[in-house]
């Protein structure tokens, strides 16, 4: 009817004694795994001061890859440990609550016993019980016989006694559960912060793929190619600083109105648009990710571009997005040194050679023509503080 301390105890530890080789297993991977994430870190350190070829960006993205892979592996066991010791608690929660409940159940029995009991010994009392000696049973004395009231005092006490064990074991039972329902919900927000985190070491990992495999294919595997993209998107930055500095006669626009047409002038990897958003006054260095401006969809290293808050600067008729080829951020041409060791500033994006380029948003518009060697491009001041950037116009 109670419950049973000592059998707890006993099969806790043994659990724990069970557990112990397949944490220490754990650990040990888990040990085996640093060591290693550490060994690619320290070789993607120091291939920042080696020389910048395909060859060794490449070599860089298979030790980032790796070790992108590598932590996911890790996140993955830690998860999956405290997904099991979730499954322990609540399993422990679930004894516990059917252990409460019995112990309520036999509580509340004895309740209502001592309550007949008493009524008993009311009417044992009442009638005269010292003149009325019990004969035998279990608390028959060496020297004389106890009388019926003495008989169910004794009785009573033992009762008493035996409810006294189960509420100081109910309390206990009780006090365990909270513990285990505090353990269970703290365990739950680390658990979902946990997979949250992995799911986005997942989507790093797709995305440092995709990188790799967009690089082979924009320079076809081939080192020279890899050279003649990387000094035309470092010649970009400095081309688009020297129109600033002299663009040429300006007007005010509306939001929608065409402004130019997607080219490839000036330094370029093909025909497409190439969208920043700076705050006033202009310094192309000094820039903010377009993506809070325009509804960005990121696919991998590559995605598409819709209206946000500003219009989508280019789009084709019946189709309400562009392609992304390259986002903002530390794309692997930023990576490669080629925006002076800072991030793409803008979002570079495409749909059809030729298509219209549109106003973002109302503005001022200031209008660069350097011809296809220089550059066609259009600045435009908006009311928010911000100066929108079109670049490669034809």
């Amino acid at each position: 009817m109670s419950f049973n301390l000592p059998k707890l105890i006993f099969a806790s530890a043994l659990l724990l004694l069970l557990s112990a080789p397949v944490l220490a297993g754990l650990n040990e991977d888990l040990a085996a795994n640093q060591a290693e994430q550490d060994r690619l870190q320290r070789l993607i350190d120091g291939a920042k001061n080696q020389e910048n070829t395909l060859g060794s960006q490449i070599a860089r993205f298979n030790n980032q890859i790796r070790l992108t892979q590598l932590q996911i592996d890790s996140k993955q066991a830690e998860l999956n440990s405290k997904e099991a010791e979730l499954a322990g608690l609540n399993t422990d929660i679930g004894t516990l609550t059917g252990r409460i409940g019995n112990l309520e159940t036999n509580l509340n029995d004895l309740v209502k016993i001592a309550a007949k009991r008493f009524r008993v010994s009311q009417a044992v009392e009442n009638a005269a019980p010292l003149e009325t000696s019990f004969i035998g049973g279990d608390f028959q004395t060496a020297s004389s016989n106890l009388t019926y009231l003495e008989y169910i005092q004794r009785k009573d006490k033992q009762i008493f006694g035996e409810m006294s064990a189960l509420k100081s074991g109910l309390s206990v039972q009780k006090s365990t559960l909270q513990d285990r329902q505090a353990q269970v919900k703290k365990l739950r927000d680390t658990i979902k912060s946990d997979r949250d985190d992995l799911a986005s070491s997942r989507s790093q990992l797709d995305s440092q793929k995709a990188a790799k495999v967009s690089l082979l294919k924009l320079t076809q595997n081939n080192e020279a190619n890899y050279k003649r993209l990387l000094d035309a998107a470092k010649r970009e930055a400095a081309q688009i600083a020297a129109a600033y500095n002299n663009k040429g006669g300006s007007r005010w626009v509306h939001k929608g109105e065409i402004v130019g047409s997607e080219g490839n002038t000036g330094y370029s990897t093909g025909t497409h648009l190439h969208f920043g958003v700076h705050p006033s006054p202009y310094n192309y260095y000094n820039n903010v990710n377009p993506c809070g401006f325009i509804s960005c969809d990121y696919r991998g290293d590559e995605g598409f571009v819709r209206s946000g808050r500003y219009r989508v600067p280019i789009q084709w008729d019946g189709v309400d997005y562009a392609n992304v080829s390259q986002w903002y951020g530390m794309t692997y041409w930023a990576r490669s040194g080629a925006y002076g060791g800072g991030p793409h500033t803008g979002v570079d994006m495409y749909t059809y050679n030729g298509d219209s380029v549109y106003a973002a948003e109302d503005g001022q518009a200031y209008f660069y023509r350097g011809g296809q060697s220089n550059g066609n491009g259009v600045f435009i001041y908006h009311a928010d503080g911000m100066v929108t950037l079109y670049w490669h116009l034809n």
